[in-house]
């Protein structure tokens, strides 16, 4: 199956709903409504799957998905050593991306 160039965003409404202005696909997360939405995601040929900290324990592990995580609410301020799982891996893919670490305090 060929990628469609779609794109995805799962988390907590307050982290992923901003991502629909821009056309991408956007899924309220809750543990109650998992089973459903994986189902529905499956289902759809997402190039890149971006999900927030809530969302990862819930994810099969799938070497053909581009999944990126997203920090949540309370870990997206960038403090030195303090960073979450999430907001690190973000910071790494800026640094990548611009050279530098642009969220340092």
């Amino acid at each position: 199956m060929s990628k469609t160039g779609k794109i995805c965003f799962i988390g907590e409404k307050a982290v992923v709903n901003p991502f629909r202005v821009c056309g991408a696909d956007v899924y309220n997360f809750t543990p109650e409504t998992w089973p459903d939405m994986a189902k529905k995601i499956s289902e759809q040929d997402y190039q890149i799957i971006f999900i927030t900290e809530e969302v990862a324990p819930y994810m099969n592990k799938n070497p053909e998905a581009n999944v990126v995580l997203l920090p949540n609410t309370a870990s997206m301020f960038f403090k030195s050593g303090k960073a979450s799982l999430g907001a690190e891996e973000l910071r790494q893919v800026i640094i990548k991306a611009v050279g530098t670490d642009i969220l340092v305090e």
